[in-house]
């Protein structure tokens, strides 16, 4: 080989690795923007209604019929407009869902307020449960705890049952996502025993220990399936000037 082909396959291989840690860190840039961008398009989505809930310092719900009922994902939310107000208030929440002539928002008396779309059962969420008991390290989590505790109570499993409605329990989903099995004592949760209360009572008891929403989605029968039902909480949590919104 000449001496100008061996200087040519020198000027390649140095380049080689220089190339190669190019493509991984574009590879790796990559994957972690579609990483970072799943769960916000997701979470992110009820934003504008947290901000409005935050700002009146109250937690809410939302009940709607959906198509999808998967627990691996959040559902799609009924429409709303983003509407920004210096002066949050029910009233802009009913001006925000104001193009889903089906959706109703009100205020309870302790100040809850429920976004609830015409015509959904809320049969389940009348289901009255005779005991729950909320301990660690699942009371430090809120979807840990009503996936854990809470939803697998015995009332509300046979009703399901009874009733043939299908509910999408993903069983990593709520320790998956402790973090830490062993949180501090000092941190936020909700603790305690609880007797016959329904259901709604007792997302109502979870979300005033983690601000934000509980969402209920029902989807009927069709076809290929029969009723499903989804149920998962969304909270938030302010740091520094941000909120962060959780799962």
């Amino acid at each position: 080989m000449s001496d100008n082909a061996c200087s040519q396959c020198d000027n390649v291989m140095s380049k080689c690795p220089l190339l190669i840690l190019a493509l991984l860190l574009a590879v790796v840039a990559n994957a972690q923007m579609l990483q970072g961008q799943a769960p916000k398009r997701r979470v992110d989505a009820i934003r504008p209604i947290l901000q409005v809930l935050d700002g009146l310092g109250v937690s809410g719900s939302i009940e709607f019929t959906g198509a999808t009922c998967k627990a691996d994902r959040l559902p799609e939310f009924p429409k709303f407009k983003d509407i920004v107000s210096d002066t949050p208030s029910v009233q802009q929440l009913r001006d925000m869902f104001a193009i889903n002539a089906a959706m109703n928002v009100s205020q309870d008396a302790d100040g809850t307020v429920r976004m609830v779309e015409a015509d959904v059962p809320s049969d389940i969420l009348n289901v009255r449960i005779r005991e729950v008991r909320f301990e660690s390290p699942y009371s430090y989590y809120p979807n840990a705890a009503l996936e854990r505790v809470v939803l697998q109570a015995p009332g509300f499993k046979e009703f399901l049952r009874d009733h043939g409605i299908n509910w999408p329990f993903n069983r990593d989903w709520g320790f998956s996502a402790l973090g830490n099995p062993y949180p501090a004592p000092e941190w936020p949760h909700v603790s305690g025993s609880l007797y016959d209360m329904k259901l709604s009572q007792l997302l109502d008891y979870i979300v005033r220990g983690f601000p934000g929403i509980w969402m209920y989605e029902n989807c009927p029968q069709d076809r290929t399936r029969g009723r499903t039902v989804w149920i998962q909480t969304v909270h938030y949590k302010h740091h520094g000037s941000n909120m962060l919104v959780l799962q």
